[in-house]
């Protein structure tokens, strides 16, 4: 529905704990049900290597995880051992998933197997550029260096690194998310899919005569 993800059209609200959105962060995002199989605690693992990194001298980072299951407990913990839990959120299972994603920058999706194509049209339909790992069906969705980067699984360094290259060049996130919104708007909204289904009803009425 791009209707109702759609790009922030104002700076993002203020969400989260006390402290948590700040002028100029870097709002890593990501959401899902914390399978093992999507793999978020490395996100985490990513996050914290960049906040050890040169970019976390030129501008805040925060990381924004929506959703619940078996592996937040780890997240938390990974970022509790860190001492960077007051640098992210993890509010569980929430309704306005939309309005969350419109307060991230970039989005990413770590899984070691097929992602969840619905989450990564969402991201791309709220303008925001798709880091994700490459497996799957995910290529077909993210255009690497078009809309989004894709990265070899179970890699966080280079998780880290694409990370950071939105993060030193915000024009390029930007871009890449306009792209992305626009794919959606032609091939995977609403109305696109409709008009995919009736041109299939009108070759095949043709085909049949009726």
């Amino acid at each position: 529905d791009s209707t109702q993800f759609h790009p922030r059209l104002a700076p993002p609200a203020q969400l989260g704990p006390p402290g948590f959105m700040v002028e100029h962060a870097l709002v890593v995002g990501g959401a899902g049900d914390f399978e093992p199989q999507e793999n978020l605690p490395l996100l985490v693992e990513a996050f914290l290597r960049l906040q050890d990194s040169a970019l976390a001298d030129q501008r805040p980072l925060r990381l924004l995880l929506a959703g619940d299951g078996p592996d937040r407990a780890r997240c938390l913990d990974l970022l509790q051992q860190a001492g960077q839990s007051h640098h992210a959120w993890l509010p569980g299972r929430r309704p306005e998933l939309a309005q969350l994603m419109r307060a991230m920058d970039v989005f990413i999706v770590p899984a070691t197997g097929e992602a969840d194509a619905t989450l990564i049209l969402r991201a791309m339909a709220s303008g925001l550029p798709v880091i994700a790992s490459a497996v799957g069906r995910n290529a077909e969705l993210v255009g690497t260096g078009f809309t989004g980067i894709l990265v070899p699984s179970m890699t966080p360094c280079l998780l880290a690194s694409a990370i950071g290259d939105y993060g030193r060049l915000p024009e390029l996130a930007r871009r890449h998310g306009a792209r992305a919104r626009a794919q959606v708007i032609a091939h995977h909204s609403l109305p696109a899919v409709a008009q995919g289904y009736m041109a299939v009803y009108d070759a095949l009425a043709t085909r049949t005569g009726a």
